[in-house]
């Protein structure tokens, strides 16, 4: 195959996107071609490009209209896609990433989306843990639990800690105890009954001494009693462990939050360039003083090591248990000025919230990802309130988070989420893309009538006396059909609610019979046209966007409000 020689060997120069060039440098976005979903993007070869090329965007290959033009959808929308460019019989394809923007929603809604979801994760977090959250967890305000709130609370002790430290550098508290020192025979100069012989070589007494002591053999080394000064003391242990432990590991964590916030900042701020969105300069504030945040943090971790390294410490053992403070932390006025940080660090930065790194992946995630989990979520949180309203008591919770020495951290377990409540003999159990197997291998249960599983995003399972009565199908659809002003459902999509309806059933091991219990399948989606019928809410789209329009939040809960009628709920 012959290759031009003016730019051949560079594949930068074989493409254009939309009309500009596609880079295939490490950590290009092409931004510049302005790529968009549910919109036909243009791939064109240059002059300098191979005779044959194949493209593949996703793992798709992309069909060519005619030679050296390809005409790209993007089915999977908003979001980051890799583009492969295979040539010839080089086996390794030449790989760049495309950033598709998004269409459906704007980039106020994308915001809110993830400031939703936040919210109603740590929402969820603290619901999670009650009612025994009032004895296990500290009582604060959870919405501030971010990397720039941490750091503040935290530079602020570390300020107060750096003259406590230099006061009690100058006389560390230390007591008197007595300490067991080997020493050699003819370095013991007064022998009592508390030495205590040390197993090894002995000494044979000299021939010179008369009688009984003639063939008498002493041992070389003893282990001698002694007075000595000593720093290895509760108060040192404490502020050791504080030092090396807690404040350490918190540091290490804002850092680690303040990172992912830069991650998911910096991305905002590329979209809204490539939008020309105002507030470009508030999020470059924003992306600057997180950067001083990581700097500030790492001088911090640096700092607290030297502290922890202190010569007084050095011979401090590791703190077995924290036991209620002693006269000197209650008296000593350095001391005890470290046990009031130390105190404070327990009420206000001892628990992690951790949503941040869920939220930061969510956010890099194709923008049908992003709307898919607030939309679950979103629901979740608008049934839950009707729910606890209505004196459904919570019961249990899994799948949602990760407890590790005193931190939370967020993430959702497809399959195994769930959320409980309960009221009489009825159960509600909220369930995150659960799996329904097929029926015919099941020997009772929820299942499907049909050869292969079903996995819908959000079901709410009615249970009573061990037995599923009613099921509840909610599913986000990232998409819509323009009509004039009207953005319309998909009829494939409203087809679907209609199998989950047709489909799912419960299986009774005694007879063998198939019950369909799906009262209510609604797709959740970004339009603005409802398919809802008050008296038979069976088949139904919800138009579900984040907004702050009062009519279209009270059009919704009436929805969910003939849902839950149907289910028998309310």
């Amino acid at each position: 195959m012959a290759i031009p020689v003016s730019g051949g060997n560079n594949p930068d120069s074989w493409l254009t996107l939309n009309g500009k060039p596609l880079s295939f440098q490490p950590g290009q976005e092409n931004l510049a071609a302005q790529a968009q979903e549910f919109k036909i993007n243009k791939l064109e070869i240059t002059k300098f490009a191979p005779r044959s090329l194949v493209i593949k965007a996703d793992k798709q290959v992309l069909p060519s209209k005619y030679a050296g033009y390809w005409e790209w959808l993007p089915k999977a929308f908003a979001g980051i896609y890799d583009i492969k460019v295979y040539v010839g019989n080089r086996k390794r394809p030449y790989v760049t990433k495309v950033r598709v923007l998004p269409s459906n929603v704007s980039f106020e809604a994308y915001q809110m989306m993830l400031k939703d979801i936040s919210q109603m994760s740590m929402d969820l977090l603290f619901f999670f843990n009650s009612p025994s959250s009032e004895k296990t967890l500290p009582k604060r305000d959870w919405s501030k639990a971010s990397a720039f709130n941490n750091y503040e609370l935290v530079k602020s002790m570390m300020q107060r800690l750096e003259d406590i430290i230099a006061q009690i550098r100058r006389n560390p508290h230390r007591v008197l105890c007595k300490v067991s020192q080997p020493k050699f025979l003819h370095e013991v100069s007064d022998f009592s009954a508390t030495e205590g012989v040390v197993n090894g070589p002995h000494i044979k007494t000299p021939a010179t001494i008369s009688g009984r002591l003639q063939n008498l053999q002493l041992p070389q080394t003893w282990n001698i009693a002694q007075n000595t000064l000593t720093y290895n003391v509760y108060e040192n242990q404490l502020l050791k462990h504080f030092l090396q432990h807690q404040l350490f590991s918190k540091l290490q964590v804002i850092r680690i939050a303040a990172k992912a916030e830069k991650v998911r900042y910096k991305q905002d701020l590329t979209i809204m360039q490539a939008n020309n969105w105002g507030g470009q300069g508030y999020k470059q504030q924003d992306i600057d003083k997180l950067t001083e945040i990581i700097d500030d943090c790492e001088r911090m971790i640096r700092t607290c090591l030297i502290w922890s390294g202190e010569s007084f410490l050095l011979s401090v053992k590791p703190i077995s248990v924290v036991s209620k403070p002693s006269q000197v932390l209650q008296k000593s006025p350095h001391y005890n000025r470290f046990y009031q940080q130390y105190l404070l660090f327990q009420q206000k930065l001892k628990i992690s919230l951790e949503v941040d790194n869920f939220v930061t992946n969510v956010a890099l995630r194709k923008m049908s990802d992003l709307y898919e989990i607030w939309a679950v979520f979103q629901m979740t949180h608008l049934i839950l309130d009707k729910l606890l309203t209505a004196h459904y008591a919570f019961v249990s919770s899994q799948g949602f988070y990760e407890v590790d020495a005193h931190r939370f951290q967020f993430e959702v377990r497809k399959n195994v989420a769930s959320i409980v409540l309960a009221k009489e003999d009825l159960v509600i159990k909220f369930r995150y893309e659960p799996i329904y197997e097929p029926q015919s291998t099941l020997v009772e249960g929820l299942g499907v009538y049909a050869a292969k599983r079903r996995t819908p995003d959000l079901a709410i399972e009615i249970w009573q006396n061990h037995k599923a009565v009613k099921v509840i199908i909610f599913d986000p659809k990232y998409k819509y059909k323009q009509k004039g002003q009207r953005q319309i459902c998909l009829p494939q999509d409203l087809n679907k609610m209609r199998e989950y309806r047709d489909l799912i059933c419960w299986k009774d091991s005694e007879s063998h019979n198939l019950e369909y219990i799906v009262s209510s399948a609604y797709i959740l989606y970004p339009g603005n046209v409802e398919e809802h019928h008050p008296q038979m809410p069976k088949i139904g789209a919800i138009p579900f966007k984040p907004n702050d329009d009062e009519n279209e939040k009270n059009l919704v809960s009436t929805i969910i409000d003939d849902i839950l009628v149907e289910a028998g709920l309310a």
